[in-house]
């Protein structure tokens, strides 16, 4: 039995049935890798005017009986391999032909050059053999026909060439050619080697270029998008979600960074499975434990309004996530009290010793208990959560050993606070507010300080001289605490700004304040041309006023001007202590900017 004249024949009959191919396929060729070609044509004529192009063909024939299951990989030598793909490619045909009845059965794999690139790339340089995967060669003649035009269309493809990303600039559109019908419905994954296809980029001056790699083609279901959509569990809900289709009959929700379900409705069953993760901050991590407990509890999810009921199994005992949900709760009520924005707050920064401190004043301010305290004396608190800080007030309660707590920077009861540099009493002291307690070092970050009240403060004590000095000490102060937090930076610069929006109300005749809301606007901005004028002027001015600290004001003109030979010239002219003192001053970090 000619094995090799019945593949042949096999393959030619096949063709044969197809109106726009033409078979050319020896039987014994001796040609060296391949054993012929065949011809495709656009019309059904089959003249040379209708001539497509040529695909080179390989004809194995192989025993194997049908009786068992066929193995869909060939053998075929390294060097055949790279002859192919130096050759443009090949379509490489093995039929398997059954010894007892001769039943010919054909497979096929389209060995195109990326193709047999990546397929050469999963195989150690030194094996001589590699075996490819097989698949049936289609016996409907569309099908057939449409496999072979793909082959053709692969023929442009050139491993050597490379990609340019310039081109990446120059999309106009993609084209993806594949040998059968591609399911749109479902993501699509195609490889090179294991995926019978041709991706082309098409650039906007009119190139077509063959493109190598994997690649995936998602339905706009199954990409995660923002969809505003309440879904609810207790008295938690969210009111977005990234959602995405899995499958068929699955589709995932991801409510926020710690927070993921996964829905799946069989037979008019909803189950879901539930993914938590603890998120970082306070609020975030408190509303996901809040909805999870809740859907533990009640087995009841409620999507745009409406109930409805799913099967959730607990992976473990979840007490632990009570007893943590508790907690943070009596954080947050805190934190509420004390006028703490908690999303600067992260729980697994807060050690053992914090957490108990933070407990006991739960109980002081949000419950209003006196705390019991034999050793403990009047003073002012500095209470670290984390890498931050609260102030409060402990002074002595209604019997001995009973201390109450109380918050400077309450807006319910503003309190009245005096400094004195001395012990001599009340007559050498002056007033002061509680902002003027915290020291520089602590403002960047003190949690409690409620800022947006800051100017209420200082107006309360305006009658005083002092009052305006004090307030410009603290516009220095925050805008240094910006520069120092970054994640605090527009809140602190935003403090600073307002309060010396009031003081330029108050003393516009002030050059400082000028200055002072000119580098808080530069650290958020950049100056328009207009207050650059402005600051010219000023400078102008000040040169012309010989005041005893003119040099430092222009020095600080053109750091804000950005005007770098300047500001080295004016230094220049700095007596030493002058210098020091403006190294210390917030301006002075503007240098690095102009250097």
């Amino acid at each position: 039995m000619d094995i090799e004249a019945l593949a042949v024949s096999e393959i030619n009959q096949v063709i044969a049935r197809c109106p726009h191919l033409k078979a050319f396929i020896s039987m014994n060729d001796k040609t060296p890798f391949t054993d012929g070609h065949v011809d495709l044509y656009s019309g059904l004529r089959q003249s040379k005017s209708d001539w497509a192009g040529r695909v080179p063909v390989q004809v194995k024939g192989r025993t194997r009986r049908m009786s068992k299951q066929p193995k869909l990989t060939h053998p075929i030598a390294r060097p055949d391999l790279l002859a192919y793909q130096k050759d443009s490619g090949v379509l490489y045909l093995v039929v398997a032909v059954d010894p007892t009845t001769t039943r010919c059965t054909p497979y096929y794999a389209l060995l195109s050059p990326f193709a047999i690139d990546s397929i050469l790339r999963e195989v150690p340089r030194t094996q001589r053999q590699v075996s490819v995967p097989l698949k049936r060669l289609p016996s409907d003649p569309d099908e057939l026909e449409r496999l072979f035009a793909l082959a053709l269309r692969t023929r442009d493809q050139n491993v050597a060439q490379g990609f340019d990303p310039i081109l990446l600039q120059r999309i106009e559109s993609f084209t993806v050619h594949a040998a059968s019908e591609l399911n749109f419905d479902a993501p699509v994954f195609l490889a090179p080697g294991a995926s019978d296809f041709a991706l082309v980029l098409h650039t906007t001056d009119g190139l077509s270029i063959p493109l190598d790699g994997h690649l995936q083609i998602f339905p706009a279901d199954y990409v995660e998008r923002t969809v505003e959509v309440q879904i609810g569990s207790g008295q938690t809900t969210y009111d977005a979600a990234a959602v995405k289709r899995i499958d068929n009959v699955t589709f995932e929700a991801r409510l926020s960074d710690g927070l993921k379900l996964s829905f799946r409705s069989d037979l008019g069953r909803l189950s879901a499975n539930v993914t938590l993760t603890l998120e970082r901050t306070l609020p975030g991590r408190l509303k996901t434990l809040e909805f999870f407990t809740a859907l533990l509890d009640t087995q009841v999810i409620t999507i745009k309004g409406n109930p409805s009921r799913v099967e959730i199994t607990p992976a473990g005992d979840e007490s632990w996530l009570r007893n943590h949900r508790d907690y943070l709760r009596s954080l947050t009520d805190l934190f509420q009290y004390l006028g703490v924005d908690s999303h600067l707050v992260e729980p697994d920064q807060i050690d053992q010793t914090q957490a108990r401190q933070l407990q006991v004043l739960h109980r002081a301010f949000v419950r209003g208990e006196e705390i019991a305290d034999p050793s403990a004396n009047t003073a002012r608190v500095l209470q670290k959560v984390g890498p931050w800080h609260l102030l409060f007030l402990m002074s002595a309660g209604s019997a001995p050993a009973k201390w109450k707590f109380s918050d400077p920077f309450s807006l319910d009861g503003r309190q009245q606070f005096r400094w004195s540099a001395s012990e001599k009493g009340i007559d050498e002291s002056m007033p002061v507010t509680a902002y003027d307690i915290v020291d520089d070092e602590h403002l960047a970050t003190m949690l409690n300080m409620r800022l947006g009240a800051i100017v209420g403060a200082y107006k309360a004590i305006a009658d005083f001289p002092s009052t305006f000095n004090l307030a410009n000490h603290r516009v220095l102060a925050l805008i240094s605490a910006a520069d120092a937090s970054e994640i605090r930076r527009h809140e602190l610069l935003d403090a600073a700004s307002r309060l010396n929006d009031w003081l330029l109300a108050e003393q516009n005749d002030q050059a400082h304040h000028h200055i002072n809301g000119w580098q808080i606007d530069v650290r958020r901005r950049e100056l328009s041309t207009r207050e650059r004028g402005e600051i010219r002027e000023l400078k102008r001015k000040i040169a012309r006023s010989g005041t005893d600290s003119a040099i430092q004001f222009e020095v600080a003109c053109a750091l804000l001007l950005g005007d770098a030979e300047e500001v080295e010239y004016l230094i220049g002219q700095l007596e030493e202590s002058e210098l020091q003192q403006m190294q210390e001053w917030p301006i002075w970090r503007l240098r690095k900017d102009v250097a």
